[in-house]
């Protein structure tokens, strides 16, 4: 990788300033506070998307503006990239031309390596997980393993750290399920272990139908009792209505006497009237309508003119005097009178003989029906009197059925309890066999759950980090620290990586033997940094580091570390240094010095 411009804007400190690499190594100087580190800051964040005060998920960003702006801006001319902008917003999200993850891929190097050539000793400040998964990653390293079948295969970082990650969420799961799995204790039953569930099935079975005879045998004697009461009830209540029954015959025979008297009375009523029938005047009614007819006549003739008047008897002139006319006339009528008196003592007379006639019959219907119902009272009473008879076989039958459904009670009672007892030893067997069954799946289930687990553990110990990858990564780490102490020679330091357990010494000249890196002077830190950025630029292949903090070397060590950057087989390497504006600058072949600091303000 070689940058060949950086341009910021209103970023940090920087108002505006555009950076131009023209050789392979250049170093920024300036007075402390005027932006050196900011150009590291600046790199970094372009490439990993992080920096100083900004997190891998990018938070923070917003305070890496100028104070005043509403936005920054970063742009980078890189071989093999070209021109890669991103844009920092108040109101807004970043925003990038080129995606992270495109730029790594196309650097083929990881966030680490970058923030490792970027920030110098950041790689000994890694946890030792994830500074061996750098090493790792940078030297691929290859790690044999056994998979699941047993076979052994060799694989790389990745598929390793896939296959942990799978064992050791496997052993958590495993360990939390052998821990959730209960396994309860049963309390042995000698009484039960020797009995057979298909023998008290059959006991169950027999006394179930014994149970079930009872119950029927109750039920039919409960059934006649149930008639014979019924029975009993229905003459009891026969008893008491035979007295009403006898006063209600009674009363329907006083009804048949009276009845007979008023026909008596009636009969003889209708004989007197007979005998006091009227002469027959049957042809008064005839003679009533001649003689009305001659009145007319006469009334005629008696109103007429004297002389015009026709006789009687012909068509000629009536010689008859009209008070003669009148004279008949009037006896004429009374003689219709007199018919008509007699024609009404006729009618009433007979009106009277059906009145009396009716008397009879009605009487003598009313005898006949009160007869009836004093006979149909008697026969009901003599059916109650003969149904009483049978009261006393009843209550005789009555008091044995009784006994025999007490009786059959009691048999039913033990019936049922000897079925509950039966059914309760059947259903404790089949309890027992069950908790024993649970308890020896569960036992089963916790021995499969540990053979898992003790494959999961093999495989999280095989494939951890303390596992076959250290010792391949040992294998591995030769050729990387030589390179390393090929820098350091100048120095006279020697580096040793121990990677289980994780320890990065240095022998230093002046020391008895060697120390950790973290008990390393700052001067010390920065040389074996220095060494370690430049190993790991050159082995990765990213060809690229910053050197920061360079202002404490001094003296012979100056010279080396300007030696050691200067030969280094690395293609770019901006090295940082503060320094006052009136100290003299380097003048070197393929060296480039740049002051640091704005150029202008840009508040856009």
């Amino acid at each position: 990788m070689f940058i060949r411009e950086l341009e910021l804007r209103n970023f940090r400190g920087y108002g505006y300033r555009r950076f131009v690499f023209s050789q392979p190594r250049s170093l920024i100087v300036g007075e402390n506070g005027v932006g050196k580190s900011t150009i590291a800051e600046a790199i970094a964040l372009l490439l990993t998307g992080h920096c100083t005060g900004v997190d891998g998920k990018g938070q923070g960003q917003r305070e890496l503006i100028k104070a005043g702006a509403e936005e920054a801006i970063i742009t980078a001319d890189i071989d093999g990239l070209g021109t890669v902008t991103r844009t920092i917003r108040q109101n807004g999200p970043a925003e990038t031309t080129t995606p992270i993850g495109v730029i790594q891929d196309q650097l083929r190097a990881s966030d680490p390596f970058i923030t490792a050539a970027v920030y110098g000793s950041t790689f000994f400040e890694l946890h030792h997980g994830d500074a061996k998964n750098l090493l790792m990653s940078l030297l691929n390293v290859r790690v044999p393993v056994t998979n699941d079948r047993g076979e052994q295969e060799v694989v790389g970082l990745a598929e390793v750290e896939r296959r942990y990650q799978v064992a050791f969420n496997d052993r958590k799961a495993l360990k939390k399920a052998v821990a959730a799995t209960f396994v309860p204790t049963i309390e042995r039953r000698p009484d039960l272990e020797r009995e057979d569930e298909d023998d008290l099935q059959a006991i169950v079975d027999g006394r179930n139908g014994s149970y079930q005879q009872a119950v029927q045998k109750t039920a039919d004697v409960r059934a006649r009792v149930k008639q014979l009461q019924e029975r009993r009830a229905a003459l009891e209540r026969g008893e008491r209505d035979l007295a009403q029954l006898r006063a209600d015959r009674k009363a329907q025979l006083d009804l048949v006497a009276e009845y007979a008297i008023q026909h008596e009375e009636a009969g003889a009523a209708l004989q007197k009237l007979e005998a006091e029938r009227p002469a027959n005047d049957a042809g008064a009614a005839d003679e009533i309508s001649r003689l009305q007819v001659f009145v007319g006549k006469v009334q005629d003739q008696a109103g007429g003119v004297e002389g015009a008047r026709t006789c009687v008897l012909g068509p000629v002139p009536c010689l008859t005097p009209a008070k003669e006319f009148k004279a008949e006339l009037t006896k004429a009528k009374k003689q219709i009178a007199a018919l008509k008196k007699r024609v009404d003592a006729g009618e009433q007379f007979a009106q009277h003989l059906g009145a009396a006639q009716q008397m009879v019959r009605s009487a003598a219907d009313a005898r006949q029906k009160a007869q009836d119902k004093a006979d149909a009272i008697g026969a009901a009473i003599d059916a109650e009197e003969k149904r009483r008879d049978e009261l006393d076989p009843i209550l005789d039958a009555l008091k044995q059925d009784a006994e025999d459904a007490e009786a059959a009670e009691s048999v039913v009672g033990g019936a049922a309890a000897d079925l509950a007892k039966a059914q309760a030893k059947l259903q404790a067997l089949r309890d027992y066999q069950r908790a024993i069954a649970q308890r020896d799946q569960a036992v089963a289930h916790v021995d499969d759950l540990k053979v898992k687990l003790k494959e999961a553990e093999r495989q999280v110990d095989e494939l951890g980090p303390n596992g076959a990858r250290a010792t391949a990564l040992q294998d591995s780490l030769a050729d990387f620290q030589q390179a390393i102490n090929a820098a350091l020679a100048v120095f006279r330091f020697e580096l040793q990586i121990n990677v289980e357990p994780w320890v990065v010494l240095v022998k230093t000249p002046n020391s008895g033997g060697s120390l950790p890196f973290a008990l390393l002077s700052k001067g010390q830190r920065l040389w074996t940094g220095l060494a370690f950025q430049l190993a790991l630029a050159a082995v990765s292949g990213l060809d690229f580091c910053i050197v920061d903090d360079v202002e404490g070397v001094v003296g012979e060590a100056r010279a080396n570390l300007t030696d050691l950057v200067m030969t280094a087989p690395v293609g770019q390497v901006l090295v940082i240094k503060a320094q006052a504006s009136g100290d003299e600058r380097p003048h070197l072949d393929g060296l480039q010095v740049i002051e640091a600091g704005d150029e202008r303000p840009v508040l856009v």
